[in-house]
């Protein structure tokens, strides 16, 4: 198991009731900058821990719950995210 793992939940917006928890495979431990951004129908984590040199991006896969790093070492420590609400929720 990876220490301080984490969870995505997917929440029913009329009463938080936990719908889906997705299991990340992405240590959290040392979490010095975070942000996290939905697009194309999947969720993106964007994780900085204390020893490294910026932050990495991971991507949730919303179809099979697996998380895969798609960016090591940005060059950058980024702290927010944000997508527009007319972004696509599917590629397709």
């Amino acid at each position: 198991p990876i220490p301080h793992s984490s969870e995505v939940h997917k929440l029913n917006k009329y009463n938080g009731e936990v719908l889906q928890t997705y299991p990340l495979s992405i240590s959290t431990g040392s979490t010095e900058a975070w942000a996290f951004a939905f697009w194309g129908g999947d969720f993106y984590i964007f994780n900085k821990l204390s020893l490294d040199a910026s932050t990495n991006v991971f991507k949730l896969e919303m179809d099979d719950s697996t998380t895969s790093e798609i960016i090591h070492d940005s060059g950058y420590r980024i702290v927010g995210a944000g997508v527009s609400t007319c972004a696509p929720t599917s590629l397709i």
